[in-house]
């Protein structure tokens, strides 16, 4: 049974192209006016605001006018003495806008902040010298994994406490080592230690189905390594150093860390040397016992099924069953892709928070995010959600649109009832009786981030449409299928339509403190002459490729990655969903392109056997394009399922 079916883009240029545009120059200065506040809503004076290269400072009505020059999106960390930072990334959408930021009290300093993140590794990709065609520094050096995840470091770094899921072993060993008979085996370099420090991370989990690929070895040598660097570790080490908690004081709270896998090795599930450590006996004991020790208990959980984005019946089932025996919170990961969040009789439940630092090269495993939490004591103050995507491999913040999509995401799955299970080695979706002590997180947006509440925030607005007219919805948040309107009416011949990859255009929404679009596609370009530029006046961005009639080389642009379309993944009634794709074109002179859609079959659902991908069908279209001015050319998709 295929699963879902993928496809990749391609715009295939044949002939000359005369020119399109001209290279814009430097890109435009980002203007924000930032006003800090307090919970009730009275200004901070002198409060800072901190960019990759300069330190803004409020005035004393809490004001400050921020101008990032020539550096594109970035990140700004809002702090001042008595308060509880804050992480907000800007990009081109804040230009000229004014941003209001609230920062939490905390004149005793006794709030603890705490970041979770998903899974991470710098091996493998990371390893070599190239990275999908773009240049990179090997994680071999210390320069190069600080590299990977500058980016994301001082978002990251800013808590009182960083954890993360250390899916890899930390050492250098050959294949033939290796404890386990498995196809997939991960190991990162010494040097990648320099990440982790880089990141802040002080705290690092390691009950997962990675960490015994090279036995006892490995294991002694990643505890070596992480120990020597300062950095803790919990679910991992002996026969009692396995299952022992770690306990970690800020800010006068202990904070208690169990970390527990209930899986055996996907590759290969019937290797008796790899143990799960979680059982409904002994864990739950184990948590009762920490939560006499500790104000605040974190119960980290490796679990579920790899590249779903709904957790499994027993993930779910042992999650809770950890806040019953008395977990603050419960952290889950291995499927490297997010999975939803929950409350639970009160607690925070997150199912995935994907992947922090990972090669995987499938489009769902790009977008992330990591979780910001602040407790006064053993009280969840606040919980916030901060997006960002891999791309080329490293984390990188998102801003503007790319970040209310990435979100969105995510609050669909918070939503989404389905949840996996694993019968006969083949996993399904079920919709299982719902538990009245558990609703979904509900997001709302704020400066770019999402702060998690349990009561969704809802808006009405009017629509009218013509026959056949097209209208754009907001991406401010989530928007009902039915926009409102009764079942009946609902199957009428309004169709509602959803972008799918998201990632299409050009604009620069990486707060990286560079100045470049076009995240996730490839541009094929032998010659350098594709340029990725943004209109300095609407600050649409767009590709562009200029170059004399005589060249008729062949040039294409492409996605990164597949595209996941799930097409057996529509729970709700109603027609079959329909696929197309939007193409802007402009053009100087004449061209000859077109556009190639492949469509794989991609099976995942069968643990005991290697993912498959089977092409299906390949199509071209060819484009025709106007000369001097936009032109949207739309190609509907069938697909031969």
């Amino acid at each position: 049974m295929k699963k879902f079916t993928v496809t990749i883009l391609s715009i295939f240029v044949l002939s000359a192209l005369l020119v399109i545009f001209s290279y814009l120059g430097r890109p435009p200065i980002i203007q924000v006016d930032l006003s800090v506040i307090d919970e009730n809503g009275n200004a901070i004076a002198g409060a800072r605001a901190e960019s990759s290269a300069v330190v803004f400072n409020a005035d004393h009505n809490g004001k400050a006018k921020i101008m990032l020059r020539n550096t594109g999106p970035d990140m700004l960390l809002i702090s001042s003495k008595g308060y509880v930072s804050e992480v907000v990334p800007i990009g081109l959408d804040n230009d000229h806008e004014p941003l209001e930021v609230r920062l939490l009290s905390n004149p005793d300093n006794n709030h603890t902040v705490i970041n979770f993140g998903g899974d991470i590794m710098l091996g493998r990709r990371y390893l070599s010298s190239e990275i999908n065609d773009m240049p990179s520094l090997p994680t071999t050096t210390t320069e190069g994994s600080i590299a990977v995840v500058k980016s994301l470091s001082r978002a990251f770094a800013s808590a009182d406490l960083s954890c993360a899921n250390l899916e890899t072993i930390i050492g250098s060993f050959n294949q033939n080592e290796a404890a386990l008979d498995k196809k997939y085996l991960i190991q990162s370099p010494p040097a990648a230690i320099a990440a982790l420090k880089s990141l802040g991370i002080n705290l690092v989990t390691m009950a997962n189905n990675h960490t015994q690929d090279w036995g006892d070895k490995g294991i002694d040598s990643t505890l070596k390594a992480l120990h020597n660097a300062g950095i803790a570790t919990v679910g991992a080490g002996d026969i009692k150093g396995y299952r022992s908690p770690v306990i970690l004081q800020r800010n006068g709270s202990a904070i208690g860390t169990l970390a527990y896998t209930s899986i055996n090795d996907a590759d290969n599930p019937q290797d008796l040397k790899f143990v799960p450590n979680w059982d409904p006996i002994n864990s739950i004991i184990e948590i009762k016992e920490l939560k006499t020790k500790v104000d605040i208990v974190i119960v980290q959980l490796h679990g579920g099924d790899q590249y779903e984005t709904t957790p499994s019946i027993s993930l779910t089932d042992e999650a809770r069953a950890a806040v019953d025996a008395g977990a603050d919170i419960v952290i889950s990961h291995h499927p490297h892709v997010t999975q939803g969040m929950e409350w639970y009789k009160g607690h925070l439940i997150v199912y995935g928070l994907g992947n922090l630092v990972f090669d995987q090269n499938l489009s769902d495993t790009f977008s992330s995010g990591f979780l910001r939490t602040v407790w006064e004591g053993s009280q969840l103050l606040e919980a916030r959600y901060i997006p960002f995507e891999l791309v080329d491999y490293k984390p990188i913040l998102v801003t503007g649109s790319a970040a209310r999509a990435n979100m969105n995401q995510l609050w669909e799955k918070n939503l989404n009832p389905m949840k996996t299970v694993l019968r006969n080695g083949i996993v399904s979706e079920i919709l299982p009786t719902a538990n009245i002590n558990a609703k979904p997180v509900q997001l709302h947006y704020e400066w770019g981030t999402a702060k998690l509440i349990d009561s969704a925030l809802s808006s009405i607005s009017s629509i009218t449409l013509n026959p056949g007219e097209i209208v754009s919805l907001e991406n401010s948040g989530l928007i009902s299928s039915r926009l409102g309107l009764s079942e009946k009416a609902a199957l009428s011949e309004t169709l509602i339509g959803k972008e799918l990859f998201g990632w299409g255009q050009f604009e620069d929404v990486l707060a990286d403190a560079n100045y470049m679009g076009g995240a996730h596609m490839a541009l094929k370009q032998p010659e350098k002459q594709w340029l990725t530029e943004i209109n300095t006046v609407d600050r649409n961005g767009y590709v562009s490729l200029a170059r004399t009639s005589e060249n008729k080389s062949v040039m294409f642009i492409r996605t990164i990655s597949r595209i996941p379309l799930h097409l057996q993944r529509h729970s709700e009634a109603g027609p079959m969903p329909t696929y197309s794709i939007r193409v802007k074109l402009k053009t100087s002179g004449s061209i000859n392109a077109s556009l190639r859609v492949d469509s794989y079959g991609f099976n995942n659902s069968t643990l005991l056997e290697n993912p498959e991908s089977e092409l299906l069908d390949q199509t071209r279209f060819a484009l025709t394009a106007s000369e001097g001015f936009w032109k949207t050319i739309e190609i509907p998709l069938t697909f031969n399922i």
